[in-house]
């Protein structure tokens, strides 16, 4: 769906964030092509939040 998003909806960058503890996010995000921003503590839950760069993707690419 990650995919899907990034070749029907999003016209430029956009940032993406999700938990460190969740790996399954965090593998998907990569797989797509995420470029790792960098981390900061969430102060809402004090949970290490994990921030991450996608680009759009062209219908040729997809």
């Amino acid at each position: 769906m990650l995919n899907w998003v990034l070749t029907h909806v999003v016209n430029d960058k956009v940032l993406i964030t999700c938990s460190d503890k969740n790996i399954a996010s965090k593998r998907l995000i990569e797989k797509c092509g995420g470029q790792y921003l960098g981390d900061f503590c969430s102060e809402s839950n004090e949970q290490r939040i994990l921030r991450y760069q996608l680009h759009t993707k062209s219908l040729n690419n997809a």
